[in-house]
């Protein structure tokens, strides 16, 4: 591999012998040129002045492949500083995007509400792609992610990559780790509820019918104990499938619903605690390249009020009257936890 004394024009085609561990973009470059500081070469990344596969990549952690074009371009147009809107993104190739969805934000535009995240993200890559117009990259859904909860999701950008990865979730292949604080301390420490999910259980809210039910979904979550509060409980649900709203569905069922819940509350007799949003966060994603094959994993920060049960309290005045209501729809969500 050239090496180089200061910040010059270069390109490189990544060898397997030359990943390091992680397979980090900025790793990668440190590696390429010991001269420069780690600060420098992370200046450049933040600025656009490194591209990978002829786009511009401001992704310091960045994971890389073999057979990937890294380039520096110093005479690159420095790139604006990150939007507060902008998104958070752990993972950009030419195939799939990874990215951070905040609470309150649909996946995918709906109806009236076009801002989601979807939107957000097409904005952004082209902005760093020098893309305008019509040459907004195409972004298709693999999975949708509640619009009240936060955390992990994966776009595809090619129809081909969208359908290798519904794949991988449809044989529940692909790994989704959440994390949830619910009400009250549950007796388990580790549970696995399996049900039949359908639009509606007899009063007009999604819920688990009997086996069989016409409609019905099979719908499997695993949860494990992660902290017990005085009032709240933290836990850990893997999904087995996907189905919309599934794990505040069985949280609730179980007596515990995830605090913040605003619809699947008709039924608790417990403790109440209030939020100001549903503390359920998308924390872990795992699942094979579209294209390559390489086994991608990724982790989202948790945000505080999820993790501390202090700061989980909050006011939230819509949801005693909804909780006394009839507990209906909170309109267009599109998640499946």
């Amino acid at each position: 591999m050239t090496q180089s004394p200061g910040l010059t024009a270069w390109r490189h085609v990544v060898d397997a012998a030359e990943l390091p561990d992680p397979p980090e973009l900025a790793r990668f470059l440190r590696a390429a040129f010991p001269l420069l500081s780690g600060k420098a070469i992370k200046r450049a990344i933040l600025e656009g002045k490194v591209w990978v596969d002829e786009a511009a990549s401001t992704i310091p952690n960045l994971r890389i492949r073999v057979g990937q074009t890294v380039e520096l371009k110093p005479s690159s147009p420095r790139l604006d500083r990150r939007r507060p809107d902008e998104p958070t993104i752990y993972y950009l190739d030419p195939f799939v995007v990874v990215a951070d969805k905040p609470d309150g934000l649909l996946t995918l535009p709906f109806a009236e509400e076009r801002d989601a995240l979807a939107t957000r993200l097409r904005d952004t890559i082209a902005r760093r792609e020098h893309k305008r117009g019509g040459g907004l990259p195409p972004l298709c859904a693999v999975h949708r992610l509640d619009k009240l909860a936060s955390g992990l999701v994966v776009l595809a950008r090619s129809v081909v990559a969208q359908r290798e990865l519904k794949r991988q979730f449809a044989e529940h292949s692909a790994e989704r780790i959440y994390l949830a604080r619910v009400m009250g301390t549950v007796a388990f420490d580790e549970v696995t509820r399996r049900s039949t999910l359908a639009a509606d259980r007899g009063d007009g809210l999604k819920g688990s019918v009997a086996a069989g039910a016409p409609g019905g979904q099979e719908a499997i979550t695993h949860f494990a104990v992660v902290e017990r509060g005085t009032r709240t409980t933290l836990l850990r649900c893997r999904l087995e499938t996907g189905r919309t709203h599934q794990i505040r569905i069985h949280a609730a069922e179980m007596g515990h619903p995830v605090v913040g819940e605003p619809v699947y509350i008709r039924d608790h007799k417990g403790p109440w605690v209030n939020s100001r949003r549903l503390l359920l966060h998308a924390a872990h994603l795992g699942f094979r390249h579209p294209r390559g094959g390489e086994a991608l994993a990724f982790d989202s920060p948790v945000p505080p009020e999820v993790m501390c049960e202090v700061l989980a309290r909050g006011p939230s005045p819509s949801q005693r009257s909804r909780r006394e209501g009839q507990g209906g729809s909170t309109g267009a969500e599109d998640g499946h936890s």
